[in-house]
């Protein structure tokens, strides 16, 4: 699998810097988001040990937060903690894989490539730096795989 190194590198050079809200269009982030909330339909035989890869991540994160839970118990300075920052959705819903997120900043790329790329397949993306939030100027293009 192609490394985070190499994709941010040529995100880089392609005229862009890491954008927090494309965070969730990475493909390690959207593969995890989607194993954890929809495992079970998208990759039911998906298993570590003898769980479906969704109960597997599940079950852990549940027994981690409780175990939080029960060492802050009792702190009188602590009224709460946040168990899932920005949580995403990842594939799921996600109508069509060929076209790219709304939200594009550095190297705007489908899932699709993002897949392909993943296997070691270059593929060449759009470089957008945002107008606003929803609307981007494509200002060069860039290769998302290939050992960057």
């Amino acid at each position: 699998m192609i490394s985070t190194l190499s994709v941010l590198r040529s995100a880089r050079r392609a005229g862009g810097q890491m954008a927090w809200p494309q965070n969730h269009g990475r493909l390690a982030t959207a593969t995890m988001f989607t194993l954890f909330f929809a495992g079970r339909d998208f990759a039911p035989r998906l298993t570590i040990g003898s769980e479906n890869a969704q109960d597997f991540l599940q079950g852990h994160y549940l027994r981690a937060f409780a175990r939080v839970a029960r060492v802050l118990r009792g702190l009188r300075n602590v009224v709460g903690f946040d168990t899932l920052n920005e949580p995403h959705y990842g594939l799921v819903g996600w109508p069509d894989v060929r076209r790219t997120s709304r939200y594009r900043h550095g190297l705007a790329h489908s899932w699709y490539q993002a897949m392909l790329a993943g296997e070691g397949f270059p593929q060449q993306a759009r470089a957008a730096l945002p107008e606003d939030a929803l609307h981007s100027a494509v200002r060069s293009s860039g290769r998302l795989g290939g050992g960057g």
